[in-house]
């Protein structure tokens, strides 16, 4: 999750998303350093900084608390009402 390697003039945007998602104090950690709903998480991210139309979510709350699975719902229903992008979950 570190942003070594990310344009300068998309490192803002990053860390609106990584605050968004909840991970502003892990952003220090590899991947593979994760639990698996901050991993969730970093996925999330990952996907949705590029501002796609189509976002196809496979199992997405495997591996993780009920309250992350909660926030995770909430997020997706949000970015569907704010950002207009069709999701497709598979469970």
């Amino acid at each position: 999750m570190k942003l070594l390697h990310c344009p300068k003039n998309k490192r803002t945007e990053i860390q609106n998303v990584i605050d968004t998602v909840k991970l502003d104090d892990k952003k220090t950690l590899l991947l593979r350093e994760c639990s698996g709903g901050q991993l969730q998480r970093a996925l999330f991210a990952r996907a949705i900084i590029s501002n796609p139309e189509l976002l196809i979510l496979d199992e997405p709350f495997i591996s993780i608390d009920l309250e992350t699975e909660e926030f995770l719902t909430n997020f997706i229903i949000d970015l569907n009402k704010e950002k207009k992008i069709t999701i497709i979950i598979v469970t």
